[in-house]
């Protein structure tokens, strides 16, 4: 690439791992599980003999031929192609061992094979290069998973660290950048048309909607929150949590208050109610313990009420619900959330801010003093706390699922977060053709040679390459037409960035087959 370069473009495949729900059975590609290979086809081995290890099949016959009028590679138009890579312990250890195979016949037609006796474990890793809940048959195989390829037209794509260091050169970066977001652009084209995953039980785009109408300020950092997690059970924690906090400030503001004498008297009484009713709310727990009597919910909550007790009767109200909570209700409780953010900015006639707005606050320490900003921290910490009790239990709830549904909830999970910093960080997700990701040099030294794959950052595979490292195998386009998959090359970047002691492949490794 250089300044004022033109635009060039060719049809990659963008390669999307499917949650079991979604197969239908003839799609193009599939990872792990047993690889299918033709009659008499040895199972590979590196040059010191070790077994390598199945990762991905692909059956060339289904595989699209062309993208936004850009054509794929000229490639055999029938035939199966099975990818093993050298993996062993916690590594990536010779790019001189990736090795493919080419069998003519249909897939369908193939038998699976029985796994070698000396094949490694791969499950006992400690690099997270293969996750944990990754493999299969007692850790030797990878999980088995299904993929349908998205055709989009690739252009040249870069490393943000190599725009730096041309930036730093002088160099006119304008290019490079546009050069990456046409890249980016097809990727996201190929997803946004793409069939939609399946959603998590109880989200929609309504609560999903929701979750995003809670203030900025209050939510920051809770990149966990999602629409799943505003349950009862949600509503609850958050209300308790509140409620309790709002005790804890009464009785800070008491206690530093407390003097001799009859108001002395008169704070100690206060103080004495006020732990008596924190203890009250410490006693009820979801779904069990005393009925809330006293968290009588008879009418609908009010904007207009105290924020305390606009709490004290969210919690009354959820503590023993079941089922999904209704778009209605959800609203309303979100509706608090917002109107705690919106007190806490507003001033009085003399340009002062308000006071918490809290009842109980304000019936038993009279003359506080404390702001509107109080009743926004206080909400922002119960906010905190009841998001890290979402995220516990769902975490305790997949642990419960077998390892097919387990991966099918990875695979949702990580395609339901935003693609683009996934584009732009190190990597670019799992394709097939196209123009490669250019870390260091290899897509230049390949200028002329087509890319048979590319694994970087993908999407929801057990198998890691890394958020700044892309592997690539290479295949010369005479090569790729008559089927010669004996001969290819393979290279792995990485950036400059990269952890020294990563336990991959070296920097700038370059090894042919």
């Amino acid at each position: 690439m250089h300044d004022g370069m033109q635009r060039t473009g060719t049809a990659g495949l963008l390669v999307r791992p499917l949650p079991r729900s979604m197969w239908r059975g003839d799609e193009p590609i599939r990872f792990g599980g047993k690889p299918r290979l033709g009659p008499g086809t040895r199972w590979p081995r590196d040059k010191n003999g070790q077994a390598l290890h199945f990762v991905a099949e692909a059956n060339l016959g289904r595989l699209p031929r062309s993208a936004s009028g850009y054509p794929t590679p000229d490639f055999p138009k029938k035939g199966t192609l099975s990818l093993f890579l050298p993996l062993h312990l916690d590594l990536l250890y010779a790019a001189s061992a990736v090795a493919v195979v080419f069998t003519p016949e249909h897939p369908s037609t193939l038998m699976e094979c029985e796994l070698p006796s000396d094949l490694a474990d791969i499950g006992t890793m400690q690099s997270n290069l293969v996750h944990a809940d990754g493999t299969t048959d007692n850790g030797r195989l990878l999980v088995r998973q299904r993929a349908e390829v998205l055709p989009f037209p690739s252009d040249h794509a870069v490393n943000r660290l190599a725009l730096n260091m041309v930036e730093e050169a002088g160099t006119n970066i304008g290019p490079w950048k546009q050069a990456n977001c046409h890249h980016e652009d097809g990727l996201a084209q190929a997803l946004s048309t793409a069939r939609p995953f399946p959603p998590f039980p109880n989200e929609t785009q309504d609560s999903a909607d929701l979750v995003n109408r809670i203030p900025k300020a209050l939510r920051e950092h809770l990149l966990e929150l999602h629409a799943r997690h505003l349950t009862w059970e949600f509503i609850f924690d958050w209300s308790k949590v509140f409620y309790e906090r709002c005790h804890d400030k009464i009785l800070e503001h008491l206690r530093s208050t407390h003097d001799e004498g009859a108001q002395g008297i008169l704070n100690s009484r206060a103080i004495w109610n006020v732990a008596t009713s924190k203890k009250k709310v410490q006693g009820h727990a979801f779904g069990e313990g005393p009925k809330p009597v006293f968290f009588a919910f008879d009418t609908p909550i009010a904007m207009t009420e105290n924020f305390d007790r606009q709490a004290k009767r969210w919690m009354g109200l959820a503590q023993f619900q079941t089922g999904p909570v209704s778009a209605q209700m959800l609203k309303r409780f979100v509706d608090t959330l917002v109107e705690i953010e919106r007190h806490a900015s507003k001033k009085d006639a003399d340009g002062n801010l308000l006071g918490p707005w809290l009842d109980l606050l304000d019936m038993t320490a009279i003359g506080h003093g404390l702001q509107a900003d109080t009743t926004h921290s206080l909400a922002k910490m119960a906010l905190q706390d009841a998001c890290k009790r979402a995220v516990a239990r769902e975490q305790q709830d997949f642990k419960r699922l077998d390892q097919d549904e387990r991966w099918d909830r990875r695979i949702v999970t990580l395609q339901s977060q935003p693609a683009g910093p996934r584009f732009s960080l190190g990597t670019m997700p799992l394709q097939m053709f196209g123009l490669g990701f250019e870390i260091e040099s290899s897509v230049r030294d390949h200028a002329n040679d087509i890319l048979l794959f590319q694994f970087g950052d993908s999407f929801g595979l057990p198998l890691e390459i890394g958020p700044d490292a892309v592997l690539q195998i290479w295949i010369k386009p005479e090569d790729l037409a008559a089927g010669r998959f004996d001969r290819l090359e393979c290279t792995m970047d990485l950036t400059r960035e990269a952890p020294p002691n990563r336990n991959l492949i070296p920097k700038s490794s370059r090894a042919h087959q």
